[in-house]
């Protein structure tokens, strides 16, 4: 019998790794992906144009090398001038596999982590690209803006509503001890409205891994009744971690 059982509502091409993963821990996983990612085919910048580049997801890594794959028929790579941050250890894994180091956060991989092991450092007049996709992230850019940088974002891809996954569902309630995952926001918001209104109550009763503080208190605010554990690092290995909290509880 399984540990737990996982609702993995990652996007499918991010929910297979995460399922192996599960399954080697003797925890049970359930594919339902709430989103999919969708890309916008946006030109991509000059690189050579920053002094600084922040990557917010592994999906802002694949979206800009494929652009730049399509546009210069070669593999993406930064100038040697250019400094770059990756907000997460899955984006910091997918710049490594195209030979480009990224620094990370060292505590947990979040927008106020990083800003605060970067506390020391002026950003005065600084040239500072965001790597993102739609909606993501918007208070790097504007803290950044409060240390003087000047930010621009190139947003390759945007998060679109999947189908409901019924079948997922049906198993998930009849599970032992099921669990919530909320990768992002438009993750969660997605899983709520395609759900039966009539299970809504039972949901909001289960226990749930969070990416982020932010989104364990937006889901707290919504007048969520059961544990919310907030994951730390955002990782596979981190979501594991998650879970063998919660039974810890």
């Amino acid at each position: 019998m399984p540990k737990a059982t996982l609702l993995n509502t990652r996007p499918e091409a991010q929910a297979v790794a995460l399922a192996e993963l599960l399954e080697q821990n003797g925890f049970a996983n359930l594919f339902c992906p709430s989103i999919h990612i969708e890309s916008l085919n946006a030109v991509p910048p000059n690189l050579a144009d920053f002094q600084t580049i922040f990557f917010v997801s592994a999906n802002a890594v694949k979206q800009l090398a494929a652009s730049w794959q399509q546009a210069f028929d070669k593999p993406l790579s930064l100038p040697k001038s250019v400094t770059c941050f990756a907000i997460g250890k899955a984006t910091a894994k997918s710049l490594q596999a195209l030979g480009i180091d990224a620094k990370t956060p060292r505590h947990k991989f979040d927008t106020e982590s990083l800003m605060s092991d970067l506390s020391a450092e002026s950003f005065q007049q600084t040239k500072c690209l965001i790597v993102k996709g739609e909606g993501g992230l918007p208070d790097l850019a504007d803290t950044l803006e409060q240390r003087g940088a000047v930010v621009e974002e190139w947003i390759g891809y945007r998060r679109v509503a999947a189908g409901f996954c019924s079948e997922a569902w049906q198993s998930f309630k009849q599970a032992d001890y099921p669990v919530v995952l909320a990768s992002s926001l438009d993750a969660w918001k997605n899983l709520v409205e395609v759900i039966p209104p009539s299970e809504k109550q039972w949901l909001f009763e289960r226990d749930l891994l969070a990416f982020s503080e932010r989104i364990a208190q937006s889901i707290h605010d919504e007048g969520w009744q059961g544990k919310l554990q907030v994951i730390n690092p955002q990782s596979n290995e981190g979501i594991v971690k998650g879970l063998e909290s919660l039974l810890r509880l």
